[in-house]
């Protein structure tokens, strides 16, 4: 059974969900996690695990969690054991309490996803997601002097984020067409005199012709700071191992909110994920250890294996050793921060400022 973990260990999400007590009263919070996992046989579709869950409507205490799970009838140590079924897929998202935590940065969302494929005639797609609603509300002269109740107010948020994707295949050179792993991020308002969408970004690795890879970004996702790593020179045992490294990145983007009157701000992180068969994977390591890892990869490739790649994605975590996914973009958003939640997370800052018109 893959576990997240606790709060220690959760991933963080949602900058003015995290308003600071003294900028606005958090009137009512709710949230939910879900995850689904398609399998494919020759390309048609046939099996799907999926399952959610939300608080309070359906589970009345944090954290909610989440798993989807889909292991190979057979031992990938057994020589009986025949590679059309070798294949696996997990995806495990999180909700966690962010009222509770004792920092600056609710450690709220976390998402771990892995697929692969030894199998010549298996593929999945996964998908997970998080979310939390949030209504807040500013009280007059909260946010300075001279704001009395009723008056529009532009503010800007903040979001970090931290986090990691990658790409593996045992066949070097081979046609990664089709195979990717997405993160997105979206944060919507509601209230304060209509409903927007105040930031919609994504980070993609794409698989391409003869064993290559490409990033690609939308949204105003910022990628000055994103590493690309290629560890397949570590591991003979695969010939591609790409590792994109998303190390604390900070996004600001702009909404506005009517003093002494509700605002809800609803916070969305997701993955969208798919593999290929015959021994191809894709990983998201978002806000979770690499339990998915350890299993998926072990369940198809054997447990020594299973270990290695997880130790490898920690230590790229940690130190990455690649090259700026986007060399143009650099030293427009290089942003280095103490104390934003343990490795392995994905970290929202809790910055809330005003901003002139």
């Amino acid at each position: 059974m893959i576990r997240l973990p606790g709060r220690a260990l959760s991933g963080v999400l949602v900058s003015t969900l995290c308003l600071p007590a003294a900028m606005a009263e958090v009137v009512d919070f709710r949230g939910s996690a879900s995850v689904r996992i398609d399998e494919f046989r020759d390309g048609t579709q046939t099996g799907v695990v999926e399952t959610s869950d939300r608080f309070p409507e359906t589970d009345p205490t944090l954290p909610v969690q989440v798993v989807g799970l889909l292991l190979p009838p057979l031992d990938p140590n057994d020589p009986d054991a025949g590679e059309d079924e070798l294949a696996a897929a997990a995806a495990a998202a999180q909700f966690d309490d962010p009222t509770e935590l004792d920092q600056p940065n609710p450690e709220e969302f976390a998402i771990n996803l892995t697929l692969n494929s030894v199998s010549p005639v298996i593929a999945y797609r996964g998908q997970a997601s998080a979310e939390e609603v949030r209504t807040v509300r500013f009280a007059p002269d909260e946010l300075g002097p001279g704001t009395p109740a009723g008056t529009m107010v532009p503010l800007t948020g903040r979001l970090f984020v931290d986090g990691a994707l990658a790409m593996l295949a045992v066949e070097g050179g081979r046609d990664l067409t089709g195979a990717s792993v997405k993160l997105g991020v979206q944060v919507l308002q509601s209230g304060g005199g209509g409903t927007a969408t105040v930031f919609n970004g994504s980070l993609e690795l794409r698989g391409t012709a003869n064993g290559a890879t490409e990033v690609t970004a939308t949204g105003g996702f910022p990628i000055e700071s994103i590493v690309l790593s290629d560890l397949s020179l570590l591991d003979p045992d695969f010939g591609i191992f790409r590792v994109l490294v998303i190390p604390n990145i900070m996004i600001d983007y702009d909404y506005e909110a009517i003093v002494d009157e509700d605002i809800v701000l609803t916070a969305t992180v997701s993955v969208d994920a798919m593999n290929l068969p015959g021994s191809t994977g894709v990983a998201a390591v978002i806000g979770t250890p690499t339990d998915t890892l350890d299993q998926v990869i072990g369940a198809t490739a054997g447990a020594a294996t299973g270990v290695k790649i997880r130790e490898a994605v920690q230590s790229e975590r940690a130190a990455p050793t690649g090259t700026l996914a986007f060399p143009e973009a650099r030293g427009s958003g290089l942003c280095t921060l103490a104390g934003l939640g343990m490795m392995l997370t994905l970290t929202a800052g809790c910055v809330a400022t005003r901003r002139g018109r």
